[in-house]
Order: C-alpha cells, then sequence, then structure tokens
C-alpha cells in the first residue's frame, strides 16, 4: 500500500497503458477474425485486464534477478487493479458497442437505398467487381422492358460479408445488405419470400457450391446462375443444382478470340457458332474426365477442337464413324442450319478432292 501510494502517478499511467495498448490490438484483430467492431470493442475492453500468468512470470524474473524488487512489486499491483477493474471494463465495452451500432444504424438508414419492390428480387452474392457488373446491368432501364417497365432497372439486392464493401457500396446508392445471402433464413429476414433469380459471385469453390445447394433445398424452382474457376469446378456446380455457370477464364478467352475473329472478317454468325462449339466441347470433355476419374489437372487441359460432318452428307468416300464427342460438337439448333450448310458444302468440295487424287494415284 505503501508503494502504491507513492508511486501512484506510474501505476496509474501503467495501469492505462495495459488497458488501451490491449484494447486497441485486440479491437484491430477482431475484424480480421469476423467480428464485428461493436464485438470487438467489446471484446477489446472485456480482455484488456493482466491476467494469473503475469504473477507466474514476476515470480521468476524476481527469482532470476531481472527485475528490480520494487518494479516488480509495481508490475504486480498494476496486474491486480487491472483484475478488479474488470466488471467496469464489461460494462463500459457493452455501452461502447451499443453506442457504435446506435451510430451505425443511424448512418445506414440514411444511406440505404430500396431499389427493390416487393418480395421477388434477383439476388447477388458477393459484390466484388463482377457483382458491381451484375448490379450496374440490372439496374439499367432496358433490364425490365421484358416486365413491360422501361423506366426502372430490374428490382435486385446484393449481400456482402466484407462490411467495408457494404458501407462504400451503399454511399454511392447501391441496394447491398451485410450478411451470408446463401442462408434462406437472412433472405426471409431482409423480407425476400421467394428471390426471382441467385447470382453467385463468390471465388471459393466450397462456398459456391455449399451456396447453391442451400438455396436449391430451399428454392426448389428458381433459376441459380454462378461463376466456375475450371472445368471440374463448372461440373460440381451443376451437379449441386446450378441451372447454368459461366467459366470465366475460358469466357474471357472467348471474348478475345471473338474479337480477333471478327476483326479479321469472320460472319458474327459464324464466330457466334464457333464459341458455341468450344463450350459444349469443354463441357463434354470435363464430363468424360469425371467419368473416367482422371486427375484434376488433367482434365483442365483442353483438347484440340476438331470439327467435323455427319457421316449423313453423301460423299463418294466413306467417312469414318464420328465418336461422341465429334457427334456432341457438331449438334446444333435449327437457327444453326446455315452453318452446317456451309460445313457441308466445304465436306463435299473436300471429298471431290480426295476423289481426284484417288484417280491420280490409280
Amino acid at each position: 500500500m505503501e508503494l502504491l501510494l507513492r508511486e501512484w502517478p506510474n501505476v496509474l499511467s501503467l495501469l492505462g497503458g495495459l488497458i488501451v495498448i490491449k484494447t486497441l490490438i485486440i479491437t484491430a484483430i477482431g475484424p480480421r477474425v469476423g467480428l464485428t467492431l461493436q464485438e470487438s470493442v467489446r471484446i477489446g475492453l472485456l480482455l484488456s485486464q493482466g491476467g494469473e500468468f503475469a504473477f507466474v512470470v514476476f515470480s521468476l524474473a524476481n527469482r532470476l534477478g531481472v527485475l528490480p524488487l520494487e518494479l516488480n512489486k509495481l508490475l504486480i499491483i498494476v496486474v491486480v487493479l487491472s483484475m478488479a477493474l474488470t466488471p467496469w471494463l464489461n460494462d463500459l465495452g457493452r455501452r461502447a458497442a451499443d453506442f457504435i451500432e446506435d451510430k451505425s444504424d443511424t448512418e445506414d438508414k440514411g444511406a440505404m437505398p430500396v431499389n427493390f419492390e416487393g418480395s421477388e428480387p434477383v439476388v447477388i452474392l458477393g459484390f466484388g467487381q463482377m457483382g458491381q457488373v451484375l448490379a450496374n446491368l440490372l439496374g439499367t432501364p432496358l433490364a425490365s422492358a421484358v416486365e413491360g417497365d422501361a423506366m426502372a432497372g430490374m428490382p435486385y439486392v446484393a449481400f456482402e460479408l466484407n462490411p467495408s464493401v457494404v458501407k462504400a457500396s451503399r454511399k454511392i446508392g447501391f441496394p447491398i445488405l451485410y450478411g451470408d445471402g446463401s442462408s434462406p433464413e437472412v433472405l426471409r429476414a431482409a423480407g425476400i419470400s421467394s428471390p426471382k433469380a441467385v447470382m453467385i459471385t463468390y471465388t471459393g469453390k466450397k462456398k459456391s457450391i455449399e451456396a447453391i445447394q442451400k438455396l436449391r433445398l430451399a428454392f426448389p424452382g428458381i433459376p441459380i446462375y454462378a461463376r466456375a474457376q475450371n472445368i471440374t469446378h463448372l461440373l460440381d456446380l451443376k451437379k449441386a443444382g446450378a441451372t447454368d455457370a459461366i467459366l470465366e477464364n475460358a469466357e474471357t478467352s472467348l471474348q478475345l478470340g471473338s474479337k480477333l475473329l471478327k476483326g479479321l472478317g469472320v460472319m458474327s454468325d459464324d464466330v457466334n457458332f464457333l464459341s458455341q462449339l468450344v463450350r459444349d466441347s469443354m463441357e463434354m470433355q470435363a464430363q468424360e474426365a469425371a467419368l473416367r476419374k482422371t486427375d484434376e489437372s488433367d482434365s483442365d487441359i483442353m483438347k484440340p477442337l476438331q470439327v467435323r460432318v455427319s457421316d449423313s452428307i453423301a460423299v463418294q468416300e466413306p467417312v469414318p464413324s464420328l465418336s461422341g464427342e465429334e457427334k456432341l460438337m457438331l449438334r446444333t439448333d435449327e437457327k444453326d442450319e446455315s452453318h452446317v450448310l456451309r460445313l457441308e458444302g466445304k465436306a463435299e468440295e473436300m471429298a471431290r478432292s480426295g476423289s481426284d487424287r484417288q484417280q491420280e494415284d490409280v
């Protein structure tokens, strides 16, 4: 007690420094492990006092002569006082968290736009660059022209788990909510009884598959679209219940290739037709690799695309039977009939040239 009375300025300084430093450290770490700012502040103040392990350390330091005896006693007094303040620090942390939450709610009410009507908006999960592009696409007036209202965009709402992204996006007018939108309970709590469609932009493979499984179980009839990292991931997404999935790297390559071909003079219809053939071929190769249980790294290597006509074309030379892969690549809709006719003309020309070469050999 005599030491406390004599060194009370140093005791208060050390006590305040201990509480402030530990609170700041825990508050900074909290959001990085999934805690909100309110929870981080409350837990930081609750755990800011010293612990019993300090007594062990100070006792060992005293026996080894590392610390002077008076300083050792002073530090023990600081730890004891900080532990005695635990109930008060807990109450202070709760009040600080409530204050931050009230302030945050006030800001959110002023910044949160209500941009979707009814209970069936399009739901976007994840609000990175891809989610923002989708939001801008849906927000244009032409996006809702199919429903008869060309003056407003398609109703949508985005869900994001990064608080900073949510706050920044709300400030510039996006209808975005903080939370896990793949949870049906979260969607219903937000007033969404049944989404019109769900767009999943998560980059994690396991996370996107689990999101599709939960949403498909809760909403069996809604369309669900997702992004795929590779061919195997695309098949897993469809197996989980996705209506369709886009292989983002392949689509980028197809867009670049399409621009190249169009720049070189190839017709737009032909470019679109070839792009679809490439998509079908990639998906079929992935299915064959899954059946053979090929290593994932091998299944990501695409085989060269070979377009061949069917056996029904009348040529003078017999055409070898087509494999399942080649038949899939040649299967087209009625709207692609013009492309098939052009291919048939080229095949007939090749057949005639082959016949001429045979006559020359004879």
